[in-house]
């Protein structure tokens, strides 16, 4: 099981160190595949309050949007260096999780 927490350390790593300029059709649909996985694998761990989910249901996730653990840091390799590019994507991640976040609240209630 590779902690969420570790999952995030590397692509931000990655992003840091790479430097890619790039914006087409296919990428716009790669990056909203990036998001929706992203987003659900960290609402999965923060639905089970840890910062590691296992393998099964991270690969059942990630199944979903037909991707790979090595599909999450390709994305993040290719688009590392374009820091407005990245900046938007993890923004749209933040406002994801927390708009996912609160549905779970609501539905508690």
């Amino acid at each position: 099981m590779i902690p969420i927490r570790l999952l995030l350390f590397v692509l931000i790593l990655i992003w840091g160190c790479q430097f890619v300029n790039t914006a087409s059709s296919v990428e716009v649909q790669e990056r909203e595949r990036f998001i929706n996985a992203y987003v659900d694998l960290r609402v999965a761990s923060l639905r089970m309050q840890t910062s590691e989910i296992g393998e099964a249901v991270r690969d059942s996730l990630l199944a979903v949007y037909d991707m790979t653990e090595d599909d999450l840091v390709d994305f993040v390799e290719e688009h590392g260096a374009d820091v407005a590019f990245m900046r938007d994507v993890w923004n749209d991640v933040e406002t994801r999780i927390a708009t996912k976040r609160e549905g779970d609240v609501g539905s508690v209630r």
